[in-house]
């Protein structure tokens, strides 16, 4: 219960942010960029296919993320190499990475590492803890991640909308484009109120152990 709880906290912190608009134009921004990578590359020597299929969704994937950013005035960071691609909402930062079947190369990058760093304070945020004063509200990263087969097929499988932990070890909020974006039409959910139950139990052992 905890879990969904706190999962839907994350939920409502990136819609609040984060318009409509800029997630279906992201959505369909790297779908329209896998298409064209494999375009690019579907009559390449099957030696080398795989890797210059996976670099074209690299450098188009990554224009077609830039350019959704740009046309919705979120703040693109330049396009740069291979430099990670930021856009900024409200308080989200925005990047988008490649994966496989398993998302085991998150880690890779030291940008996406040190973005994530932000995602410290996320926690004190979405459930507050009585006993500590919250760290400064900044900005917190999410990730459009899109997930590709092994079969080298022309779209991924799914992309999500995903929020990882400081150190991305663990990702604290994975959810589908197209579910997320069902959430925008959903009423806001009243939030049991889990505080004051924790409060006044603290407080009952405070009274007992000054008796």
């Amino acid at each position: 219960m905890e879990q969904v709880q706190y999962e839907q906290g994350i939920a409502e912190l990136l819609l609040a942010e984060i318009p409509r608009d800029v997630t279906h134009a992201i959505n369909e921004g790297l779908l329209a960029g896998a298409r064209r990578a494999y375009a690019k590359t579907k009559d390449l020597n099957k030696g080398h296919r795989a890797n210059g299929l996976g670099q074209e969704r690299h450098f188009l994937m990554n224009e077609a993320f830039h350019t959704a950013l740009a046309v919705h005035n979120a703040s693109p960071t330049p396009i740069h190499g291979n430099d990670l691609i930021v856009g900024h909402q409200g308080e989200i930062m925005l990047g988008r990475v490649n994966v496989g079947p398993v998302w085991n190369n998150c880690r890779r990058s030291i940008t996406r590492r040190r973005l994530c760093a932000y995602n410290e304070a996320l926690g004190h945020w979405v459930e507050a803890d009585l006993f500590c004063e919250p760290p400064p509200h900044t900005a917190i990263a999410a990730f459009f991640v899109a997930v590709f087969s092994k079969d080298q097929s022309e779209l991924p499988t799914s992309i999500q909308i995903s929020v990882p932990d400081a150190d991305m070890s663990k990702w604290l909020f994975r959810e589908d484009v197209e579910k997320f974006l069902r959430r925008y039409d959903d009423p806001p959910m009243t939030q049991e109120d889990l505080a004051q139950p924790r409060l006044k139990a603290a407080l009952r052992k405070q009274n007992e152990s000054e008796k």
